[in-house]
C-alpha cells in the first residue's frame, strides 16, 4: 500500500505532463445527485485543466447531447441514490457502456464519492465483458460499511407513538432514510448484504485508488465513515492492489478532491 499527502499528489501533477485517462465519470453519493460535483468546486477545478465538460450521464444518454468530443471529457453521473447498490450499479453500467461503445479505445476513469466509490466498484465487477483500460479512484467510500448506516436504520425502526412524531417531525430528510432502508442496510453490511458480497467477488484488473480522509499521521477518517474502511486495501478481493492517497477534510467533498484527483490522473 502507498500512502500519498494531497502534497505529494499536487507535486506529481505539477511536474507530470497531460493526464492519461480521457473518460472522466463522477459519480455521487448517497442523498446526492450529479450537482454534487458542480456545487462542491471539483467539476471547475477539473475544467481548469485540458479536462471539458461532456454532459450528465444516465442510462438513456447524456444531457445535453456534446459535440463530438471524447477525449478528456468530465461526465457527471445521476443515479437514484436512495436505490440498493446493484440498481444503481447497473444503471452506472448501461452509462459507462454506452459512452465506451461511442469512444471504444479510450481509457475510462471512474470516480465515486462515498456511496458512489461502492455503486462504481459494484459496476466494474458486474461487467461483461470487462471494461479495459480502467481506473476505479472512491473517495471517503464505506468499502467495509459504517456504522452510521446502522445507526440511521435504527432511527426508521421506532415504535409507535415516537414513529408518528418522527413522520410528523422528521421532514424530507428522514423520509428519505425510510425509503431507503435496504440501501442502508447494506452499507450497515449486516450479514449477506450486498456490500458483503461484492468485497469477495473477483475483481477486475484496473488501477484502484482510494482517497482516504486523513492526514500524515494516518487513515482518520470523517464523522462518517472511519479511516480503515475508506481504503480499498482493506478489502479482501483487494488487499494490496490499491494505492492510497490522504487528504484532509470533511466526508463533503471540497475543492481539494479536484486537484487530488488531477495529481492521481497525471502520474502513471
Amino acid at each position: 500500500m502507498r500512502i500519498r499527502s494531497l502534497l505529494l499528489a499536487l507535486m506529481v501533477f505539477s511536474a507530470a505532463g497531460p493526464a492519461a485517462a480521457d473518460l472522466l465519470i463522477l459519480v455521487h453519493g448517497y442523498q446526492s445527485d450529479a450537482g454534487t460535483w458542480i456545487r462542491s468546486g471539483v467539476a471547475s477545478t477539473l475544467e481548469r485543466t485540458e479536462w471539458k465538460p461532456g454532459g450528465v450521464l444516465t442510462p438513456a444518454g447524456v444531457s445535453p447531447t456534446p459535440p463530438e468530443i471524447g477525449s478528456h471529457t468530465v461526465w457527471l453521473a445521476q443515479l437514484p441514490s436512495e436505490a440498493p447498490l446493484s440498481v444503481q450499479a447497473n444503471a452506472l453500467l448501461i452509462g459507462v457502456q454506452n459512452l465506451h461503445r461511442k469512444w471504444p479505445d479510450q481509457p475510462i476513469v471512474l470516480v465515486g464519492h462515498s456511496a458512489g466509490g461502492l455503486v462504481a466498484r459494484m459496476a466494474l465487477v458486474l461487467a461483461r465483458p470487462a471494461l479495459p483500460n480502467t481506473t476505479l479512484i472512491t473517495i471517503a467510500s464505506p468499502h467495509l460499511g459504517t456504522v452510521r448506516a446502522a445507526q440511521a436504520l435504527e432511527a426508521t425502526r421506532l415504535p409507535f407513538p415516537v414513529s408518528w412524531m418522527a413522520d410528523a417531525l422528521g421532514g424530507p430528510r428522514y423520509q428519505s432514510l425510510k425509503r431507503s432502508w435496504p440501501l442502508l442496510a447494506e452499507l450497515a453490511m449486516v450479514p449477506g448484504s450486498a456490500l458483503e458480497w461484492l468485497n469477495h467477488q473477483p475483481h477486475p484488473q484496473a488501477r484502484y485508488v482510494s482517497i482516504v480522509r486523513g492526514t500524515t499521521t494516518g487513515l482518520v477518517g470523517d464523522a462518517l465513515v472511519p479511516g480503515y474502511s475508506q481504503d480499498m486495501n482493506q478489502v479482501p478481493s483487494l488487499r494490496g492492489r490499491a494505492q492510497t492517497l490522504l487528504v484532509p477534510g470533511s466526508h463533503d467533498l471540497g475543492p481539494g478532491d479536484g486537484h487530488a484527483l488531477l495529481g492521481i490522473l497525471a502520474s502513471p
